[in-house]
């Protein structure tokens, strides 16, 4: 493909344009996708090119989700990931392979390299929406940011007080304990 000219066209087009509308066309226009243009969808392939670039126009991420694009081996055993959109942000290119992501238009676009020396490698997008988590999910994580780690017995009881705010409350209201106290319970104060 030819990249764009930053100097007008020398002759104006002789076919009148469209005048603008109120609301949005049902189906949006995009210009014609020649060889070296893939537009990516969640789940199929996208096998490189052996000779030139493949810029692959890559769908958005919706609220809540995680689309990664990654390289897969030739065994399909390892894939490394190249770009990932998550909540509805942009595109943004990943470590180790830095490939070029462009998001200064709508959709973004990735580039990716021939390959011309290997020929089952393959690129594939990947949609990660997790599951919501479970009630003992949601207090073992609270449990786990704000004490030394879960009990069963820590656990039944931050469930039986029915949110993080009424455990952090009943937390407060407790009276304080020492470290010192507990250490001086199980040592022996006369040994050296």
């Amino acid at each position: 493909t030819s990249s764009p000219t930053s100097s007008p066209a020398s002759e104006p087009t002789s076919s009148p344009t469209s005048s603008p509308t109120s609301s949005p066309s049902a189906t949006p226009t995009s210009a014609p996708i020649t060889s070296d243009e893939v537009t990516g969808e969640i789940d199929v392939p996208i096998n490189p090119s052996a000779t030139s670039e493949i810029f692959v126009s890559m769908p958005p991420s919706n609220s809540g989700s995680l689309l990664i694009l990654s390289k897969v081996s030739e065994d399909n055993e390892h894939d490394v990931q190249i770009a990932r959109s998550y909540d509805g942000n942009p595109w943004e290119t990943l470590q180790p392979l830095l490939l070029p992501v462009d998001c200064q238009q709508d959709p973004c676009v990735v580039t990716i390299p021939s390959h011309a020396s290997v020929s089952a490698i393959h690129y594939i997008i990947r949609d990660y929406n997790p599951p919501a988590k479970t009630n003992d999910q949601s207090f073992a994580k609270l449990l786990l940011q704000a004490t030394y780690g879960p009990t069963q017995e820590s656990l039944h009881e931050a469930k039986s007080l029915g949110s993080a705010e009424a455990w952090v409350r009943d937390q407060i209201d407790k009276p304080a304990s020492l470290h010192r106290a507990h250490y001086r319970q199980r040592t022996n104060g006369y040994i050296k």
